[in-house]
């Protein structure tokens, strides 16, 4: 691996502290260069705490901010995790969705957070829709995309206020959003 971090080179910032594919080295790197920081981010999706994008954030970085989790299982594991090693940290269960993004605003303490990163492998697109609507501006939005759809053609799932990944198709291949889906996304916002 390469130790020296080039600008232009995002391959150089990747590092995996908590993050499944060296997204903790890309935030860091993307987060040294804003102005103004807060230090606040808010995740939803963050899954038992282990592995996600904002633990190294919440323990390494000492941020402030949410942890959001719709499983009770995955929640309460969370929850022990940052409990013991972060301060100001607070794990929420809660089921994120088009009709309960002002119930989310209502618990931010900033509505421009430096890191929001939205995981839910579902309805990625009408969430970030919903949330930018609301004026929730973060500094750096994390999402996540479906290669399955592949880079061609924006694309993202039917809404379903109830979907599940593992039920909703027997691959696990129908979820979320496709590369240029979120390239179209972030242009229009």
């Amino acid at each position: 691996r390469n130790s020296v971090i080039e600008s232009n080179n995002p391959y150089t910032w990747e590092f995996s502290s908590f993050s499944q594919n060296g997204e903790d080295g890309i935030i860091d790197y993307l987060s040294s260069k804003i102005k103004n920081p807060n230090k606040y981010f808010v995740e939803i999706g963050s899954s038992n705490g282990f592995e996600n994008n904002t633990s190294y954030l919440a323990i390494a970085k000492r941020y402030t901010g949410m942890m959001i989790e719709g499983s009770i299982m995955e929640h309460k594991i969370c929850k022990d995790l940052i409990d013991r090693f972060s301060m100001g940290v607070e794990c929420v269960n809660m089921f994120v969705d088009k009709d309960s993004v002002e119930e989310l605003k209502d618990q931010m303490v900033y509505m421009n957070p430096d890191i929001f990163s939205l995981d839910i492998d579902g309805n990625d697109y009408f969430l970030a829709k919903t949330i930018m609507n609301a004026g929730i501006r973060p500094k750096i939005f994390v999402v996540e995309y479906n290669s399955a759809y592949g880079p061609d053609k924006s694309i993202t799932i039917s809404y379903d206020k109830d979907f599940v990944l593992t039920e909703s198709h027997s691959s696990f291949l129908y979820y979320g959003v496709s590369l240029t889906g979120w390239k179209t996304f972030f242009d229009d916002n």
